[in-house]
């Protein structure tokens, strides 16, 4: 099968890449995500590579313990030597930290936006939704991802209320 995206992740922000796969799928893209993609008795190496090749953009999920994971090194290559479009998403990074080939690839870094980065986003997804290519590719794409970090964000706000 051909996916439009390939989620790049580890495994503990599966919560992240669970919810951005499911606001891009509502926006009619496909996407890989290894443990929903992957058809059970598959080998995973197979299968990841055979998705990474026919993906025509890669969303790099880049966490603390993303970049230091061996397996996404792997993918970033990957999507780095097939000239794949591949963007990072840090939060808890710096662009500086990002891993390899990583490094070269222009960033959505939502450290930038502050305290108040979820008004951001919703701003940044209404102008898109007003332009005039809003149907395109990239777009739909864009506002999948969005998305997916706006419903994280909330559940991560009610996760932390849920501490006092």
């Amino acid at each position: 099968m051909s996916y439009l995206v390939f989620i790049s992740f580890q495994s503990s922000d599966s919560k992240l890449a669970g919810l951005i796969r499911n606001a891009l799928q509502g926006q009619g893209i496909s996407v890989f995500l290894a443990p929903d993609s992957i058809s059970p008795g598959a080998r995973w190496s197979d299968e990841i590579f055979k998705s990474l090749k026919s993906s025509d953009m890669v969303l790099f999920l880049a966490s603390k313990k993303a970049i230091h994971s061996d397996y996404v090194a792997q993918e970033i290559g990957g999507a780095h030597f097939s000239n794949k479009l591949l963007v990072p998403v840090i939060w808890e990074i710096k662009p500086e930290e990002l891993p390899g080939w990583a490094k070269g690839y222009q960033a959505l870094d939502l450290r930038k936006l502050g305290p108040v980065w979820l008004n951001h986003l919703s701003q940044w997804i209404a102008s898109l939704k007003d332009q005039k290519n809003k149907n395109s590719f990239y777009n739909k794409v864009a506002l999948g991802v969005l998305a997916g970090l706006l419903v994280w964000a909330g559940s991560e706000n009610d996760d932390n209320n849920e501490d006092v």
